[in-house]
């Protein structure tokens, strides 16, 4: 549940409220949460007023990073949403099927030049995502690449995405192949599917097929004709070349 603080009364609560710190909160009101980005699922909030007691709780409470994730098959293009860009974060869990070359783009609202990584993540539904890091988050998965070539079954939790056209952005935070219970129990139950099929896992980063979004289009979709769009009956995405 989110919890909020009017900015007269952060003096009185800011010291205690730390990332990772438990807490135990006492005479707080409750209240429907109407924001419209939510950092969490539930429809209510709690707010710290003046007459709330925090305090500092010696005995932990939930799980370390507080993850809820969103299964991929939601992550979906909504046609009806056109503020897409706009939606709550979310936060995912998956294997790095593919990662497309990385690039220097000046895309940011202080036109530096910063690095963007895009990768497609693939979960134990074996739904498929991709997912575009920019600047420091960037760095950490090209780094990750660079000292771990030959490491397959990569996992990669990223927290609080932004989704626009099935496509996450603006990250909050990334773990990749971190030592963390839910990275371990991802792989656990990877594992265990492994034993009832044939396939050897994932190739990670260090996948030979390396492609740019460019090369995606023109080489791993088939071809129709102009004519052949009046008989399609469902919604799909389809790429127009002129020539």
């Amino acid at each position: 549940m989110q919890a909020f603080v009017l900015q007269k009364n952060t003096t009185a609560y800011e010291h205690l409220l730390k990332e990772n710190q438990c807490l135990t909160i006492r005479n707080p009101s409750l209240g429907e949460n109407r924001q419209k980005v939510k950092y969490v699922h539930s429809s209510f909030k709690i707010n710290l007023n003046e007459t709330t007691i925090v305090e500092q709780s010696a005995e932990p409470v939930g799980a370390e990073w507080g993850f809820d994730f969103s299964p991929f098959e939601s992550v979906v293009e909504d046609p009806d949403n056109d503020g897409k860009s706009f939606k709550s974060p979310i936060d995912v869990i998956g294997f790095v099927v593919k990662c497309l070359p990385s690039e220097e783009k000046t895309e940011n609202n202080n036109g530096k030049d910063e690095k963007k990584a895009t990768f497609i993540l693939e979960d134990l539904q074996h739904q498929q995502i991709y997912v575009t890091l920019w600047g420091v988050y960037a760095d950490q998965i090209i780094e990750f690449q660079r000292e771990h070539k030959d490491e397959k079954n990569v996992v990669v939790v990223v927290q609080f995405g932004n989704l626009f056209v099935s496509n996450l952005y603006t990250v909050t935070r990334v773990f990749i192949n971190t030592e963390i219970p839910e990275i371990l129990e991802f792989k656990r139950s990877f594992l265990a599917q492994l034993n009832t099929s044939t396939s050897s896992g994932y190739s990670g980063l260090s996948s030979p097929v390396m492609k740019s979004m460019a090369e995606e289009y023109l080489s791993d979709i088939s071809f129709s004709t102009i004519g052949a769009l009046t008989r399609i009956s469902e919604v799909i995405l389809r790429l127009i070349v002129f020539y």
